[in-house]
């Protein structure tokens, strides 16, 4: 699970993971996952649908607009959203 550029969750332990440093990741159903470790990849492989919460529709729609908006505008947003609440990583 991505939570920023910098950090994803290990699915198996909730572990944090850096991917510029981790180089254990399976890819599965178009979703990249990254693991602390080999044997959390193992597990996963054995059963992903264990380890994978399905999307509410909720989940599903700001997926949605989240990539439409960085298809349009990359990944800094449009421009309006900047002046509003700052650059991205910024606090309000």
């Amino acid at each position: 699970m991505r939570v920023s550029d910098t950090l994803y969750i290990d699915p198996v332990c909730y572990m944090g993971c850096n991917p510029q440093e981790s180089e254990i990741y399976t890819d599965y159903e178009g979703e990249r996952y990254y693991f602390c470790d080999r044997k959390c990849k193992e597990k996963f492989l054995a059963d992903p649908s264990r380890y994978i919460k399905p999307k509410s529709w909720w989940d599903r729609w700001l997926d949605k607009h989240i990539k439409a908006n960085e298809k349009e505008f990359g990944p800094k947003g449009p421009e309006c959203h900047t002046k509003l609440m700052g650059p991205p990583g910024s606090k309000c």
